[in-house]
């Protein structure tokens, strides 16, 4: 024999040519010996598909050997089919039965994995489940229950489910997965499932602290939604950027090094290891400083006794001028006046003498002195030097200039300069001898100039007069120098232009214009005409589209001419979406839709993510159910989603969003595939009162999960031959017997599948019982008789009461039958029973009989008849004694 099959059965030498395969009494005519490794073949189950084995049959096993006529087979394994033969052996030979086969109940799943998950990074609101069957499943999966901290998500017979209710970032959650059979339910391990991080919401703006004029301190608290580990904190400066960086711990930072007097803009920027997000922006001006700067003083010398002097503002006013103070030295502050007064004539000088002047700007913060300047007074000058006679603009870039000598000239004149805006920082002087005329070119055009004439002395050095001044402006010119306009997107349709007038008017301007065109295309449209005082325009009405690049330019004019800007760009903003056709659905599973859809036909904008709306409809329109959704990336324009219920209308919209709004489609209708039934409900049991048939009635099944092709009706333990098979569900289950308990499964089927209900277990009507066997006798004596019976054969009830009734029949030599009569009753519930009737008449025959009561009759058995023994005769008179007296005479 092949090592490690069968059982090694050792037979006699007389048994060698039967002795084959295991067996002593092999019958080759009628019996192949062949063996197959493996597990017994499972039944394929009628309920969902679910489990659908591979045949793999076994060889034959005694598994008893004896005389008894039963057999109980242990430690076999749930839901297989089992094929027994009998072999029954004498002397002569041996003759085995043909096989029965028989299927042990399920049991309960066994080796439940717990789901494994998937997280994209894209779809932070989003986990992706999906779990295998057991890997001992030990019958039909009726239902897989999803559970989430406790709390069941899902059950139904897919094996993925995508759950996004009220799924966050950065969150842990705790899922189990519960596989059920007819038999019960089993749980896996529970999985823990952390979602990633993602970029920080609710991120306020730091508070901001003035230290003093160069030091500003800011705090700041963690985001309100940090959604992860907060890897670092970042201090942006409008204008340069990223100034400061720390880690998680530091919620406080000091800029120093700043402006006095400065308003400077700040924002956080939190960070996860995922993203950023940055708060609102902060702005805070420093405090005051003293000025920093101050030029020294300039002069024009007038005459001998007086000199013109001029100043300008700090290099850094460094806060709000006050005031300036003119110093001369020694003698101290000769004027103080409001920072627009930047001129100062000092008169009654001593010819010939050297002065020092100082300047001193003031503010609320301080003040600060300017360098000493010294001037050193002539000792003689011309004296009554005219203003020029004629001072005339020849072009845009020439002047004409005449004058007279002076009134007294105090000697010999060496010759005259013309002095342009004396005490200037522009300040021009040009010599022309002893001419009384010059023209100037190569001036500004559009420009004032103060032309003042001045004459020296010949001979004697530093003596020259200054004589008062006359204006005189030279032409205009065509403006130069115009920058491009500053854009600012304020909405979907709103643009503000702003400008500066150009670098060089050259005139007076009298209006810009504003031209637009879409970017890409040569189309300018002039949009706008405003005056030479107006330097921002509005641009807002519906023939500027959203999100869409237009440039803009700025003509400006004045009387000679035009300059144009060169072109400046701009995105108007966002608009919400607009025109979003309805999705396209397709069913590829019971619990699962598919849905694709279009871009907006206006996009307005980025779609940042699509949101796909759903909802079951129900039957009853006065009934609402939740709307759930799935969120995708705004480039992905189709998806599925899971957890359906089976044969169920479900509506479908997207939503598309940008970073303004969205729009919505209209509903959508679909219709997910059929699926096997559940929630398969009891039987109402309605008993026939013969005891012999119940009728069975049912209700659909709580999910019918499709159109219910077909009922069936199977006895417990049966799983092929079923005892009613069609639509109605009404069905009179017959040929039973009284007061016996039977156990039904139903089961409902659609075009994919079936479901089985529990098993039912119920019992017949009662009728009265039958069969009762008379009693037995155990003994009897002359006075006593022992009474043995067992409950009827067909008790088709609970036995309430065994009565055990008595007649006498007499003497046994004379016969005298009396009424029958209960001597005993009991009420106990056994397997057999005894009575000792006492008190009996010696060499007596008695009758009995059992009547056994349930609650629909009772049943009598046949008489018992019993004869009591003999005894000694009692009751003997004594004789006579006259007779006695006769008989002795």
């Amino acid at each position: 024999m092949e090592s490690g099959c069968g059982s090694s059965t050792v037979c006699q030498s007389t048994q060698s040519l039967s002795a084959f395969c295991d067996s002593c009494q092999f019958n080759s005519s009628t019996s192949i010996c062949g063996s197959v490794s493996g597990p017994l073949a499972p039944t394929t189950p009628t309920s969902p598909p679910t489990l659908q084995p591979t045949t793999c049959e076994d060889g034959p096993h005694r598994i008893y050997s004896g005389l008894g006529l039963s057999y109980t087979d242990a430690g076999l394994y749930p839901y297989i089919t089992y094929e027994y033969s009998v072999v029954v052996v004498n002397r002569a030979g041996s003759q085995a039965s043909d096989y029965a086969s028989a299927t042990t109940m399920q049991a309960k799943p066994e080796q439940v994995a717990p789901p494994t998950y998937k997280i994209v990074p894209s779809q932070l609101d989003t986990i992706y489940l999906s779990w295998k069957e057991p890997g001992k499943p030990n019958g039909a999966i009726t239902a897989y229950i999803l559970l989430r901290s406790g709390v069941e998500i899902y059950r139904g017979l897919g094996m993925q489910y995508m759950d996004n209710n009220n799924i966050k970032p950065y969150q842990t959650y705790t899922y189990l997965m519960r596989a059920c059979s007819l038999a019960g339910c089993t749980n896996s391990e529970p999985v823990t499932v952390a979602t990633l991080q993602a970029a920080p919401e609710q991120v306020l703006p730091p508070t901001v602290t003035v230290l003093n004029s160069s030091a500003i301190h800011l705090a700041w608290t963690p985001p309100g939604k940090p959604n992860g580990i907060i890897t670092s904190y970042q201090i942006w400066q409008e204008g340069a950027g990223n100034i400061h960086t720390v880690s998680s711990g530091e919620l406080e930072h000091t800029v120093k090094g700043l402006l006095p007097y400065t308003e400077y803009e700040f924002y956080l920027k939190v960070c996860t290891q995922e993203a950023c997000t940055s708060s609102s922006t902060v702005a805070a001006r420093t405090a005051e400083a003293a000025p920093q700067g101050m030029p020294p003083p300039r002069f024009v010398i007038l005459s001998a006794t007086e000199v013109e002097i001029h100043w300008e503002m700090p290099a850094n006013p460094n806060g709000i001028i006050t005031q300036f103070r003119l110093i001369r030295n020694p003698v101290g502050a000769i004027f103080s006046g409001a920072n627009t007064t930047r001129m100062y004539i000092n008169r009654g000088l001593t010819p010939g003498t050297s002065y020092s002047y100082v300047v001193q700007v003031v503010s609320k913060a301080g003040s600060v002195f300017s360098e000493a300047r010294d001037v050193t007074i002539p000792s003689i000058t011309p004296a009554g030097i005219p203003p020029p006679k004629n001072a005339t603009a020849l072009s845009d870039s020439q002047i004409y200039v005449a004058w007279d000598p002076p009134a007294q000239p105090n000697g010999m004149i060496d010759q005259y300069k013309v002095l342009l805006n004396g005490g200037s920082q522009n300040e021009m002087e040009t010599g022309v001898g002893l001419d009384f005329s010059a023209t100037f070119a190569y001036l500004e055009p559009f420009t004032l100039y103060n032309v003042r004439i001045r004459a020296c002395i010949r001979n004697i050095e530093n003596s020259c007069g200054t004589g008062p001044g006359v204006n005189v402006r030279t032409f205009e010119a065509p403006p130069q120098g115009q920058l491009p306009p500053g854009l600012v997107a304020n909405g979907a349709s709103v643009v503000t232009v702003a400008w500066d007038p150009p670098a060089s008017p050259n005139g007076i301007i009298t209006e810009y214009r504003i031209h637009r065109r879409e970017f890409g295309t040569t189309v300018e449209l002039l949009i706008n005409v405003l005056n030479n005082a107006t330097f921002t325009f509005r641009n807002a009405g519906p023939d500027l589209k959203p999100f869409t690049v237009y440039e803009y330019k700025v003509t400006v004019a004045n009387s000679k001419g035009t300059a144009v800007s060169p072109w400046a760009s701009v995105r108007t903003l966002e608009a919400a979406p607009q025109n979003l056709a309805a999705p396209v659905l397709s069913t590829n599973s019971a619990y699962s839709l598919q849905v694709s859809w279009s871009p907006p036909v206006k996009p307005n904008g980025v779609i940042t993510r699509y949101k796909i709306e759903y909802r079951a409809v129900p039957l009853d329109p006065t009934v609402t159910k939740p709307v759930l959704h799935v969120t995708v990336n705004g480039d992905i324009t189709q998806t599925s989603f899971s957890g359906l219920e089976p044969y169920s209308q479900y509506a479908v919209r997207v939503v598309a969003n940008n970073s303004v709004g969205g729009i919505v489609s209209t509903w959508q209708m679909a219709t997910t595939m059929e699926s096997s039934p559940s929630d398969v409900g009891n039987f109402t049991v309605e008993k026939v009162p013969n005891g012999r048939s119940v009728i069975l009635r049912w209700e659909e099944p709580g999910k019918p999960n499709g159109r219910i092709t077909g009922y069936s009706i199977y006895e417990y333990g049966e799983y092929v031959n079923a005892i009613y098979t069609g639509l109605t569900r009404y069905f009179e289950f017959r040929r039973l017997s009284p007061y016996t308990e039977y156990a039904v499964h139903l089961e409902a089927c659609t075009s994919v599948g079936c479901a089985r209900s529990p098993a039912q277990h119920f019992f017949t009507a009662e009728i009265a019982p039958s069969d009762q066997a008379p009693p037995t006798m155990g003994g009897a004596n002359a006075t006593h008789v022992r009474l043995l019976w067992k409950p009827p054969v067909n008790a088709n009830g609970r036995i309430q009461k065994y009565e055990v009734i008595r007649r006498t029949v007499g003497v046994i030599t004379k016969r005298a039958v009396s009424d029958p009569l209960v001597v005993y009753s009991t009420n106990k519930s056994a397997d057999s029973y005894e009575y000792v009737d006492s008190g009996l008449r010696p060499y007596t025959q008695y009758e009995y009989k059992i009547r056994a009561t349930n609650s629909k009759g009772s049943v009598e058995s046949s008489w018992l008849t019993v004869s009591t023994d003999q005894s000694s005769p009692e009751g003997l008179a004594p004789p006579n004694s006259g007779v006695c007296q006769w008989q002795c005479r």
